[in-house]
């Protein structure tokens, strides 16, 4: 199932199926597209985002993409490569098993990546398909481009560029009352855990390696012999050149991010729409520079938009919320000290960090005192500086 994206008169993004390899081919080699995809290649971010736009994953039948909720029967699948010779790689893998991973497209972008676009595996998540597919070949995937409105920017199918293209792709095989039936079977499988994949596919990573993740929840194994199409091996987040890096997201830091999303009414798919991804993390930020610290903030967007955290103006946001907005006296809103004090209670911290312990005074879920505040071994700056002129007696408890 292919859809055109397109933008409206009113910056609302809608949809038209195409349903013919003629619409579609003409479509990519119009010249305007020709000449963005070159541009895109050249380095021009502006260029790379008026490539032709389509989604693969949702049926759409309402024509727009927002809120989508009729799960297509294909899934689409992004490999990030970091050369024309690591494309070619792994583009030979992807021919090679074509069959196996139910392959119906795969082209190549910009940024000499790959999109792939399978069928999928009814009764299946995207998520789960993905990682399938992953294993299969020994590539990596982002475990984050996984939702139904998820969009690729699409170059010229020329053919150097479209490398393979299956007629069946035009074929829808579920009818819009049968693909929200699946969307809200597939949403259930997610929110009762019942998703056969590794643990680590449910954490932000875009060099997730499924097949070096052994244990409950695999899928299955890679073939023997496939060739490792990978270039990088970890699972930790990476900051930008000159940026504050991401600290791995607790439980703590989750519970603050949750509270004051629902407080601000932001929803997580808000920080994958395009349109206002700026606005969501600056209303987000607004909230939550009191409560978290860079490194904990910079954490959670990157579990909220893997793709775009390290965007160079979303981490100038961040920068300038922590440099120019926020005061460590200004007095807390009353829900960020609802949200703080549950934090504390519910989650406890590690002494090894430094943080508070069972003796810093902190009053337990059963309601019960354990003891006064001691002065942790470690403080953030921000604390180092709010403390620096406090008498010691009252040091720990300010801290």
């Amino acid at each position: 199932m292919i859809n055109l994206i397109t933008i409206d008169g009113s910056g609302r993004k809608v949809a038209r199926p195409v349903t013919n390899r003629e619409d579609y081919l003409a479509q990519r080699n119009a010249p305007e597209n020709v000449q963005n995809f070159l541009s895109a290649r050249g380095g021009d971010k502006k260029a790379k985002a008026r490539q032709v736009q389509y989604n693969y994953n949702d049926l759409l039948p309402d024509g727009v993409l927002k809120g989508c909720h009729h799960v297509a029967s294909t899934f689409a699948h992004d490999i990030d490569c970091q050369s024309a010779e690591e494309q070619e790689r792994i583009k030979q893998v992807l021919l090679e098993k074509k069959d196996e991973i139910g392959l119906l497209e795969l082209s190549g972008s910009a940024n000499y990546g790959l999109h792939a676009v399978c069928r999928r595996e009814r009764g299946k998540t995207i998520l789960e398909n993905q990682v399938r597919l992953s294993m299969l070949t020994e590539t990596e995937m982002d475990t984050s481009t996984h939702d139904e409105q998820r969009i690729l920017y699409t170059g010229p199918a020329t053919p150097d560029n479209l490398f393979y293209l299956d007629d069946a792709i035009f074929e829808e095989q579920l009818s819009p009352e049968e693909a929200a039936e699946e969307f809200e079977r597939l949403k259930e499988r997610e929110r009762q855990g019942q998703e056969e994949v590794p643990p680590g596919a449910k954490k932000a990573n875009k060099h997730y390696r499924p097949w070096k993740e052994q244990g409950e929840g695999a899928p299955h194994s890679a073939p023997e012999g496939a060739t490792n199409a990978s270039s990088a091996d970890t699972n930790a987040i990476e900051a930008p050149s000159g940026a504050v890096g991401g600290a791995p997201v607790s439980d703590r830091t989750r519970f603050i991010a949750q509270g004051v999303m629902k407080e601000k009414g932001l929803l997580e798919r808000d920080f994958l729409d395009e349109g206002g991804r700026h606005t969501s993390v600056k209303m987000f930020l607004s909230g939550a520079t009191q409560l978290l610290t860079r490194e904990e903030t910079n954490g959670i967007l990157a579990e909220l938009m893997p793709d775009h955290w390290r965007d160079q103006n979303i981490q100038q946001l961040v920068s300038d919320f922590y440099q120019n907005y926020t005061n460590p006296s200004q007095r807390l809103l009353k829900y960020q000290e609802n949200l703080f004090t549950q934090s504390r209670r519910l989650y406890g911290y590690d002494s090894e960090d430094g943080h508070a312990t069972a003796s810093d005074g902190i009053v337990s879920p059963s309601g019960d005192d354990r003891g006064a505040p001691v002065m942790p071994r470690k403080l953030p700056k921000l604390i180092q500086l709010l403390t620096s002129k406090t008498p010691d007696v009252y040091k720990p408890t300010l801290a």
